[in-house]
């Protein structure tokens, strides 16, 4: 798989692609809200938490966004709502 933001719609029955990192983004902050078993750091990306999952979660802003997506995979899931 090329190194890029996958998208998919779980309501049309399409599966999740098989990726290094899942994202999200928040508009209310800004940010978009990444899930990785991956650790990742430079400008821009901030580590939140570990989630139930066992994965690290990050925020980064949408400049490091835009440079993870052209060194990984990335899952981006979009629904209708």
């Amino acid at each position: 798989m090329k190194n890029g933001i996958y998208q998919y719609h779980p309501e049309l029955g399409e599966l999740k692609p098989e990726c290094q990192m899942s994202a999200r983004y928040n508009s209310f902050i800004g940010k978009w809200a990444i899930r990785t078993i991956l650790e990742l750091k430079g400008q821009g990306i901030k580590f939140y938490e570990i989630d139930s999952q066992n994965r690290n979660f990050y925020y980064v802003s949408p400049k490091a966004f835009d440079k993870l997506s052209m060194k990984y995979t990335i899952s981006q899931e979009l629904l209708f709502n």
